[in-house]
């Protein structure tokens, strides 16, 4: 065995000198054998390696693998000469190494060489033989010859029989070097001396140590049977299809013999016959008809050779030899085979990139045996032929994933055989996504709407963008740009969004007085690298709700935060007299401030009205004598929201056609009403005598002064009895007022009734008497300053009002004014 071994690797290194590429290696070797190195005899370098290099044989089991590390073609399955060749001298197998990228293919051929590894077996362990005792010394006997599936030396290389006086073996060898053995009669039988006689034959072959078969022969000596059958010729040739049924006859074989009566029937029988002709062909022993066991297969052997023996009744037998042509027919479909499959291809694939390699073969030979393949549809992939039944699957136009995610490619290969076999195959390629689109959303313009005072960390809407790519590239996240502020604050602070759904937060509680719309734009960004991005506005609009309850203006809030107003009118006042006007607005917009006026209270019902949509209060009819002199009218203003929200306001109108009377009046109802505690009674009393001094001595200065400087004009405006008469001209301890009746407002207000006002002017009387006083020395210096802040204090609260008319809002689109004399009535 190492003799062998040591022969076939001196064999490889001249064939790998010689360049031709060929290995020799002994069968039935053990697993991880090495033949040889690929990559040093083929003087390849070691990277081809990692370019897929394989081995590509027409052999159904891989016999041979390569090891990747160092390129060592090493032995992977059994080897066994005799199951892959048969009796062939020579047994070679044609290998082709194939490195595909780039695509490269090497042929190398293996031999492989026998072993003695079977010993030398007969058909049958024993014969029989009937022997006439009539037969001549010298007559031959054939006997089935051994098998020994060996070839060369490790073949059948002998035979020997067990000694005796009446038999020899005679060794004939074929032209094709088979041995068999024929008995050879050496002496005369006699029947009545010997009838039977056991010998044993033994066949052994030329390995070292030899190895051997017995097989054991019985003859039995009978009386004269002087012919053998005889066949026509002695080969029989003949031509069958592989696709021929079973039990087609295949030769009709026909064999004589002169003998008459039992001698002269003949039987056939196989004498020289492999386990695979034995399974493919059926004797039929009377007949002589060679038929079909099974239907033949060129692929698997392409003719058979067989010995067929006659025998007589009498025992004498003849052979003939039969050789079976198996001719090919196209019953094989072409085989693909796909490796080297590149699945998923990224979309953005140049034209012409390799996706796999497609192998077709095709079992039958000659024009059978080749094959066409292309492709079903040529669009967007094509096969290129690179070598042989190999073939390149490549793109052949532009990938978008967005449009095909999967290629569904069906390969068809067809031979030429007739009729022309084909058979398909379908290959699935993948697009794999990159980042070509970016995210798209699905309005161009967001309009959100929130009611304000809503809780914070609520919902106002969502944005949404699609992005048609895949996974990462696909996913979007939401943001908000810092572009846009609201006053000194980012928009962030008052809305977020969330990254992933898209819901817009609001961030706090919005008031809809204080801020009407947000404007602020959103990117959505997706997950490629890099990333896309595209933007939207969004305006989220603040809805107003009715919040605010209307805020009194005029009359004045006093300190208890009372709205309580004091005013005069003349008893001789007619119906539609305007006594005052209460001046409200509200914060809200729209119908939540409209306001509506009406009287809720009033100490005489009937004699005062109030304007529903402009709070002005006149008198309705004549003022009676029997009316009370303090008249309290509650005035309710109410917005137009829902639920509606409302503000009262007291007015207090005393009815007196002079200063004097209405200042006395008031003190006594003055009096009257605080006589629920004697501390207040007394303090009351104490102010009001030091008052009625101050203001007698005021009154008497007035009119001396007013005599002395004879001013008609002084005259006309202070004459007492006056038609109008607010009591807002005056100031005093007890709120009760008196003052030149010349006065003007204005009033100023908007549409929807949010910002109102009047501005009181100091009118030119009350200058004139001013400057009167202080002409005629009536007053100190103290005394006038005083005096003037008092008077400034009641008949012009205009400060008071536009400081909170500047605290809600400024006027808008309209103003108006309107002035009242003595003469006026509505």
């Amino acid at each position: 065995m190492k003799e062998i071994v040591l022969m076939c690797l001196v064999l490889s290194f001249i064939c790998s000198v010689l360049g031709q590429i060929r290995y020799t290696i002994p069968e039935e070797v053990e697993l991880g054998y090495v033949a040889g190195n690929i990559i040093r005899d083929l003087r390849l370098p070691m990277q081809v390696l990692n370019n897929k290099f394989r081995i590509k044989s027409a052999l159904k089991k891989q016999l041979f693998n390569i090891n990747t590390e160092n390129g060592e073609l090493y032995v992977s399955e059994r080897i066994d000469r005799e199951q892959i060749c048969g009796n062939v001298d020579t047994c070679l197998l044609n290998f082709k190494f194939l490195v595909e990228n780039p695509l490269s293919v090497y042929e190398a051929e293996i031999a492989i060489q026998d072993v003695n590894d079977n010993a030398p077996t007969f058909s049958t362990n024993s014969i029989s033989l009937e022997i006439s005792e009539a037969s001549s010394v010298g007559i031959r006997f054939p006997i089935n010859a051994a098998k020994d599936p060996d070839i060369g030396t490790n073949g059948l290389q002998d035979y020997a029989i067990s000694p005796n006086e009446y038999f020899s073996l005679d060794i004939k060898t074929g032209n094709a070097g088979s041995m068999r053995g024929e008995l050879v009669l050496e002496r005369e039988l006699d029947y009545e001396k010997e009838r039977h006689y056991d010998l044993i034959l033994t066949a052994t072959d030329g390995g070292k140590p030899p190895k051997s078969g017995t097989l054991n022969i019985s003859i039995s000596v009978v009386d004269v049977n002087d012919n053998a059958p005889v066949f026509q010729q002695d080969l029989y040739k003949v031509s069958v299809k592989e696709n021929y049924p079973k039990d087609t006859v295949v030769v009709q074989l026909t064999a004589t013999d002169a003998d008459d009566g039992p001698y002269g029937d003949i039987t056939y029988s196989f004498s020289k016959a492999t386990d695979i002709v034995t399974h493919a062909f059926e004797l039929d022993p009377v007949s002589g008809e060679v038929r079909l066991n099974q239907p033949l297969d060129f692929e698997e052997t392409n003719q058979y050779e067989m010995q067929i023996e006659a025998k007589d009744g009498g025992g004498r037998i003849s052979q003939c030899k039969v050789l079976v042509v198996v001719v090919d027919q196209n019953d094989n479909t072409p085989e693909i085979t796909v490796s080297s499959l590149s699945s998923p291809i990224p979309e953005d694939t140049a034209l012409g990139t390799k996706v796999a390699v497609i192998y077709a073969l095709d079992l039958d030979s000659g024009e059978n045996g080749e094959v066409n393949c292309y492709l079903e549809e040529l669009n967007t992939f094509k096969l290129i032929s690179s070598f042989e039944n190999y073939f390149l699957l490549v793109t052949n136009d532009f990938l978008d994933r967005e449009k095909v995610s999967e290629y569904s490619i069906r390969i068809l290969a067809t031979d030429k055989g007739t009729p022309p076999l084909s058979n398909n195959i379908t290959v699935l390629v993948q697009i794999s996504d990159i980042n070509d689109n970016k995210p798209q959303f699905t309005q161009p313009l967001y309009l959100m709407y929130i009611k304000e005072n809503n809780h914070p960390g609520s919902v106002i809407a969502f944005v949404e963008a699609k992005d048609r790519d895949d996974k990462d590239n696909g996913r979007v996240a939401y943001s908000i740009l810092e572009s846009n502020t609201l006053g000194d604050s980012p928009v962030s602070s008052y809305i977020s969004i969330n990254a992933v759904s898209g819901d817009v937060f609001a961030l706090r509680s919005f008031d809809y007085e204080e801020i009407k719309f947000i404007d602020c734009v959103i990117q959505a960004e997706d997950g490629g690298n890099p990333p896309l991005r595209s933007n939207v506005t969004v305006k989220i609009f603040i809805l107003d709700i009715n919040d605010n309850s209307p805020i009194i203006l005029y009359p004045p809030v006093d300190q208890g935060n009372i709205v309580v107003g004091t005013e005069i009118a003349p008893r001789t006042s007619g119906p539609g007299y305007l006594v005052t006007k209460v001046v409200a607005v509200d914060a809200d917009s729209g119908q939540n401030a409209w306001l509506t006026y009406k009287i809720l209270e009033a100490t005489t019902p009937g004699l005062f009205s109030v304007g529903h949509n402009n709070g002005e209060i006149k008198t309705t009819r004549q003022i009676h004598d029997k009316d009370a002199l303090k008249q309290m009218v509650v005035i309710l203003v109410k917005d137009n929201g829902e639920p509606p929200l409302s503000s009262t306001a007291t007015v207090t109108v005393f009815l007196s056609d002079n200063i004097a009377e209405a200042y006395s009046d008031s003190i006594s109802v003055s009096g009257e009403s605080s006589e629920g505690s004697d501390i207040t009674i007394y303090l009351v009393v104490a102010i009001a005598s030091v008052s009625v001094l101050f203001i007698s001595v005021i009154m008497i200065l007035l009119a001396l002064r007013i005599r002395n400087c004879r001013n008609p004009e002084l005259e006309e405006n202070f004459y007492p009895d006056f038609n109008f008469m607010p009591s807002s001209a005056f100031q005093y301890t007890e709120k009760v007022t008196c003052v030149p009746r010349t006065c003007s407002y204005q009033d100023s207000s908007t549409i929807d009734s949010k910002r109102k006002g009047y501005v009181f002017s100091q009118t030119p009387a009350v200058t004139n008497v001013i400057n009167c006083l202080n002409e005629g020395g009536w007053l100190t210096e103290e005394a006038h300053q005083q005096f003037i802040k008092n008077v400034n204090t009641v008949v012009n609260p205009t400060h008071e009002i536009q400081s909170h008319m500047s605290e809600n809002a400024e006027p808008e689109s309209y103003s108006g004014s309107e002035s009242t004399s003595e003469d006026e009535t509505e």
